[in-house]
C-alpha cells in the first residue's frame, strides 16, 4: 500500500507497506487509500487533515492487539476505510480522530486524549 512508512529511525516503505508496523503519516491534506488488506500495530498522524480512505471494497485495515492511533497537536485525521480491531483500539494525542466506514471493534475503544 503506497504512502505507508515506519518511523524515521527505521526503514521506510514508500511503495510497499510491510505488515505489523506502525504507520506514520506526516503530510498535509493527504489521502491514503487501502487497496489491499493491511495489518498495523497502529497509526501516528502528525500531519494535518489526513484521511485513510477505502479503495478496493473488499480491502480492510486490521489493527493488531494493543493498537493505538495517535493524532498529534491540533491535527485532524479520519479513518474512512473498513477496519477491524480485534482486541480494542486506543486513541491518543490531542488531535481529532473521526471514524467512519465499516468498522468492527471487539473490546474497548479507549480515548486517552483529544
Amino acid at each position: 500500500t503506497t504512502n505507508w512508512s515506519t518511523p524515521a529511525d527505521g526503514p521506510t516503505y514508500p511503495t510497499q507497506w510491510v505488515d505489523n508496523n506502525t504507520a506514520h503519516f506526516t503530510g498535509t491534506g493527504q489521502t491514503i487509500t487501502v487497496n489491499s488488506n493491511v495489518r498495523a500495530d497502529g497509526i501516528n498522524f502528525t500531519g494535518t487533515t489526513t484521511t485513510v480512505a477505502q479503495g478496493v471494497i473488499t480491502a480492510r485495515l486490521f489493527f493488531n492487539d494493543g493498537a493505538a492511533v495517535n493524532v498529534s497537536g491540533t491535527n485532524a485525521a479520519s479513518i474512512a476505510a473498513n477496519f477491524n480491531a480485534g482486541s480494542g483500539l486506543t486513541k491518543s494525542g490531542t488531535g481529532t480522530l473521526t471514524l467512519s466506514g465499516g468498522n468492527a471493534i471487539t473490546g474497548t475503544l479507549a480515548v486517552t486524549a483529544g
